[in-house]
């Protein structure tokens, strides 16, 4: 069974190769869809309290810098 984390890279290989994503625009809303549901699982987060935003370094790299809000991360007891 995939993880999550696998499920949205998967995702994101998938809309950058086959769906063939023109603009940062919209991949950057898919990015910020899959991070709702993502952090979710985490913690109390509404999509308009997501932030994500890309620039593009000297080499030519992407670098995403994500920002969210929240009021209540959820209690995960103890973990052995």
């Amino acid at each position: 069974m995939k993880t999550q984390a696998q499920q949205i890279s998967e995702r994101l290989k998938n809309i950058i190769q086959i769906d063939g994503v023109s603009s940062i625009e919209n991949l950057l809303i898919v990015l910020k869809s899959d991070l709702a549901q993502l952090f979710s699982s985490y913690m109390y987060v509404q999509p308009q309290n997501i932030a994500v935003s890309a620039k593009q370094d000297e080499d030519g790299n992407f670098i995403f810098t994500t920002q969210i809000k929240t009021s209540h991360i959820l209690d995960f007891g103890v973990m052995i």
